[in-house]
């Protein structure tokens, strides 16, 4: 069986939709974010210092609205040959920085290849998504495997969160349990 190649251009496909969509929306404006505009130097040293950084993670957009309130966007596709798998898949140090992002009262949105979306740190609550072996493509970091299944019960569409953003009301909803700790 031969693996397909990763085009490119499908991920920045799943960006643009993600723009375009949050556009769509009345007052809201979306700019890029991501590790993308920096330089290859830059790009290397961030990866090359064996310190984690959520530099290194940078969300994909952020987007503004012109009466209140920001968010960034973490987008997550899927390939080609994933379009049928019943998981999706984010580094375990990409969640880590959108979780760090959000400690900072910074609304994130993970937006999954659907356009469902959710925040960050509802996705290692959720009790099917599990630790997957290092990837043998892309960046041989460790990653979690996200159930689509159970990620339905705490995502919405995009536009309802934007809606939210814009009546104030984001950090309402979370469910309280997703967030309790058990010792």
């Amino acid at each position: 069986m031969t693996t397909p190649e990763i085009n490119p251009d499908h991920f920045e496909a799943h960006e643009l939709l993600v723009c375009q969509t949050i556009e769509d929306h009345d007052g809201w404006h979306v700019e890029r974010m991501d590790t993308k505009l920096f330089d290859e130097t830059t790009k290397r040293n961030l990866h090359n210092q064996g310190v984690e950084s959520h530099l290194r993670h940078l969300p994909d957009l952020i987007a503004t609205h012109k009466s209140r309130g920001h968010v960034l966007i973490e987008c997550k596709s899927v390939t080609e040959w994933h379009l049928n798998s019943p998981y999706y898949s984010i580094e375990v140090a990409s969640l880590d920085a959108c979780m760090r992002w959000a400690q900072y009262s910074t609304p994130v949105l993970i937006v999954w290849h659907d356009l469902s979306a959710c925040r960050p740190h509802s996705v290692p609550a959720l009790p099917s998504t599990r630790l997957g072996p290092p990837s043998a493509r892309g960046s041989n970091d460790p990653y979690y495997l996200v159930d689509r299944k159970d990620l339905r019960e705490v995502s919405s569409r995009l536009s309802y969160y934007l809606h939210r953003l814009v009546a104030g009301r984001f950090n309402d909803l979370d469910q309280p349990p997703l967030f309790e700790v058990n010792p």
